[in-house]
């Protein structure tokens, strides 16, 4: 007895890798801002003293932020 393989067997074209790619630029941006929300709410928790006391100034909290979400 004969079996048939029915299964379509799809292959990515230009336009599905086209998607695929700009989904998983959405991701990664999402992970990013994900790491600059948190990281600024973790350093905003923190007094004047507790960023003295590590050399960062109030002023640059959100340039620090934004270096740790380029890094992740």
């Amino acid at each position: 007895m004969a079996y048939v393989n029915t299964a379509a067997q799809v292959r990515p074209n230009g336009l599905s890798r086209w998607i695929n790619a700009r989904i998983a630029e959405y991701r990664e941006a999402a992970r990013r801002r994900e790491v600059y929300r948190r990281t600024l709410g973790e350093l905003q928790s923190m007094s004047e003293r507790e960023l003295n006391d590590l050399g960062i100034s109030s002023a640059s909290l959100r340039d620090l932020a934004r270096q740790a979400a380029e890094m992740a």
